[in-house]
C-alpha cells in the first residue's frame, strides 16, 4: 500500500505540532518562578539558493523552502536565559534548473545531464521531509517579558520522505535515487516573532550526481535564506 506523505503530515503530524504547541503556550503564559521554558511552534519561508561545484549548473526562477514545527525547550541557565532545544516538524524545499533525469534502464543506471539552450525546458525537483531540529538558544527574556532578542543555532536532521522530478507533464519518483537522511546547520536571530534564518546542507538530499559528458559528479548543497517565525 502506497503511503501518501500529504495525509500523513495533514491528519497526523500537523494536528501533532498544533496540540503540543497549545500545551506549550499553556505552560508558558503562567510563568513565575526561574528556570522557565520558552517552548515555541516554529513556521518559517525560504529562499533556496544551490551551491554547486559545476559552472553549467544554473536555477531557473524562484526555489523555495517552508517549514512547520514545534521545539522542547530545555533550560541550561538559572536565569532561563541559555536553553537547548529538541523539536519535530515538516518541511518542503523545490528547485527549478537545467538539471535533466535521464530514464534509467535494466543495464544502465540513472544518469543526469545539464540543458545548455537557453530555451530549454524548466526542470523541477521537490522534496518533502520530517526533521529534527536540536539547537542551542540564546535570549534576553524575563519570565514575564515575552518581547526579546534571541539567536538559535543547531543542526537540522531530515528524513526525506519524498523526491520527485518533474519534467514539462511528466512527474518521476527519485527517492529511491537521493539520501534518504540528510543534515544541515542553521542560525536563526531577531526580536519577538520575526526572525531571520540561514541554514546550509553539510550532507545534501541530491549528491554525487553522474553528469553525461562531465568527468565530474555533480556536488549540489542547499543554502536557505528567509524568515522563521516563533509563537508561544
Amino acid at each position: 500500500m502506497k503511503l501518501n506523505y500529504l495525509k500523513l503530515f495533514y491528519h497526523i503530524l500537523f494536528p501533532s505540532i498544533l496540540f503540543l504547541g497549545s500545551l506549550g503556550y499553556g505552560q508558558n503564559t503562567q510563568r513565575t518562578n526561574d528556570p522557565y521554558r520558552e517552548d515555541q511552534v516554529y513556521l518559517g519561508l525560504s529562499f533556496l539558493s544551490i551551491v554547486r561545484n559545476q559552472s553549467d549548473f544554473f536555477q531557473k526562477g524562484v526555489s523555495s523552502h517552508f517549514q512547520i514545527g514545534i521545539i522542547r525547550d530545555l533550560p541550561l541557565s538559572a536565569n532561563g536565559k541559555w536553553a537547548a532545544g529538541i523539536g519535530l516538524g515538516y518541511s518542503t524545499a523545490q528547485f527549478s534548473s537545467n538539471l535533466k533525469r535521464r530514464s534509467s534502464s535494466n543495464t544502465e543506471k540513472t544518469a543526469y545531464e545539464l540543458e545548455r539552450e537557453a530555451g530549454s525546458s524548466t526542470i523541477a525537483h521537490g522534496f518533502q521531509s520530517i526533521e529534527f531540529p536540536i539547537e542551542l538558544r540564546w535570549r534576553n527574556s524575563s519570565p514575564t517579558d515575552y518581547q526579546f532578542w534571541r539567536v538559535h543555532t543547531g543542526i537540522k536532521f531530515l528524513w526525506n520522505i519524498s523526491a520527485k522530478s518533474k519534467f514539462e507533464h511528466s512527474k518521476t519518483n527519485i527517492l529511491n535515487e537521493v539520501n534518504r537522511w540528510s543534515h544541515e546547520l542553521f542560525v536563526a536571530f531577531g526580536y519577538n516573532t520575526w526572525n531571520i534564518y540561514v541554514s546550509y546542507e553539510i550532507k545534501a538530499v541530491l549528491t554525487n550526481l553522474p553528469i553525461i559528458n562531465m568527468e565530474n559528479s555533480l556536488q549540489m548543497n542547499a543554502l536557505k535564506l528567509g524568515l522563521i517565525f516563533f509563537l508561544l
